[in-house]
């Protein structure tokens, strides 16, 4: 659900300054986080952090030079209003994306602060997770028994990533908010730091407790659940990253062998593609020296990996087709 969340005065003013217009400066103060960005004209945006208003009250010019004076070192002159308002900030998702033939996506699933910029990043994974999903029931690629779990997955994936959103932005957001405190602990201030880099990035973001996911015996990474790209500045350059990379913008499922030189047996997804690259460094890199495989869903999380010895079979294939390719 949504509940009452944090109240702000945005203004949008003609301003005079001593202060050079070319940097975003946030003032943190212990009656409120105070936010001054720079706008063309001479104008400045401010986004001050305030008690609940009055229903339906307006903020004032007078208002707004007094937090600048209180809370900001009177560094600001303001002179005419463009636009002066309240705005609360919300925080809440639905309890599922799916229901029945509605699916939601983006905001209509989640809203929150948009502290850290994730909104609309994450309404893009949200509609990439689902597309491929779709497509396969509506192509006929996923068969009648396979076609409603599959659906089903969308919600059961991208529920944890919307709550774990809800909880980032709000850690980003109080950690604004309560700068002043934070900085008096710079050890938990940067742990904090670290902790939110790691989030807006979005490279945490698993589906190890996913139906479409098979655990694997071994612990080597990447592991099923788990994005297979791990891309840094040595693989960029290598031949054979970049040809995996390749094959992994192709639309559908990639059967990945690697210094294996038959696929394994089960039933297997599709379409699906089947890539051979015998690299021991890539194969090295992927958790698999001595050979192995490895079943890349379209968005590119793995959904099952296995020696020679292992099938690829279980909860993964979303039709009952043996033949690869």
């Amino acid at each position: 659900g949504v509940f009452e969340g944090q109240n702000f005065i945005l203004a949008d003013v003609a301003t005079a300054s001593d202060l050079s217009q070319d940097t975003i400066r946030v003032f943190a103060h212990p009656d409120g986080m105070c936010v001054a960005m720079p706008m063309r004209g001479g104008r400045t945006r401010f986004i001050f952090l305030v008690d609940k208003p009055p229903a339906g009250s307006e903020p004032t010019h007078e208002q707004c030079q007094r937090i600048v004076d209180e809370r900001m070192g009177g560094r600001w002159s303001l002179g005419e209003a463009f636009w002066l308002t309240y705005f609360e900030v919300h925080h809440g998702q639905v309890p599922r994306y799916r229901f029945d033939r509605v699916l939601l996506a983006g905001d209509a699933a989640h809203i929150h602060s948009p502290a850290g910029g994730q909104g609309m990043n994450t309404g893009l994974q949200d509609a990439f997770n689902l597309a491929w999903k779709l497509a396969a029931v509506t192509t006929g690629n996923a068969t009648n028994d396979v076609a409603e779990p599959l659906l089903d997955s969308y919600s059961l994936e991208r529920v944890p990533i919307g709550q774990a959103l809800l909880e980032s932005t709000a850690l980003i957001t109080d950690y604004v908010m309560n700068a002043e405190n934070a900085l008096h602990t710079s050890a938990t201030f940067a742990d904090t730091g670290r902790e939110i880099i790691g989030r807006v990035q979005a490279t945490a973001i698993t589906y190890h407790d996913s139906p479409l996911t098979t655990p694997a015996t071994g612990d080597a990474p990447p592991r099923p659940g788990e994005r297979i790209t791990r891309v840094n500045a040595e693989h960029a350059t290598s031949p054979a990253w970049q040809a995996l990379l390749a094959h992994l913008r192709r639309p559908g499922w990639t059967l990945l062998l690697l210094r294996t030189p038959t696929a394994p047996d089960g039933p297997h997804p599709r379409p699906l593609h089947t890539v051979r690259l015998d690299d021991p460094a890539l194969a090295t890199d992927l958790g698999a020296p001595h050979g192995g495989w490895l079943l890349i869903r379209p968005d590119g999380y793995i959904a099952a990996r296995g020696d020679t010895t292992t099938p690829a079979s279980g909860r993964t294939a979303p039709e009952t087709s043996s033949q690869p390719g």
